[in-house]
């Protein structure tokens, strides 16, 4: 225990005091993530939900346009890639 800090008895606490006391210590904690540092896993897994959610968002957008256009999302895709090839190879 830390010098100077009040001894808490969890056991006298009830379930929603313990659930406050826990929140407001993650507060707490949560002001300074830099004394919390992330290992290599943990950056690699937030890297790839990122980008996970990147992926999701970018194939909502298709499925939007594709509702807009009466076309499925990998008919739009493919169109769009034959597109992008097409334009690709044009001269300039």
């Amino acid at each position: 225990m830390v010098h100077g800090a009040a001894e808490i008895d969890f056991d006298a606490l009830s379930q929603e005091e313990q659930l406050d006391l826990l929140d407001r210590l993650w507060e707490r904690v949560g002001r300074n993530p830099e004394l919390l540092p992330l290992t290599a896993p943990q950056v690699h897994e937030v890297d790839d939900r990122s980008d996970e959610l990147d992926r999701d968002r970018l194939l909502g957008r298709f499925d939007k346009l594709a509702k807009a256009l009466g076309v499925s999302r990998a008919a739009l895709i493919e169109r769009g890639l034959e597109a992008v090839l097409a334009g690709s190879s044009r001269p300039r």
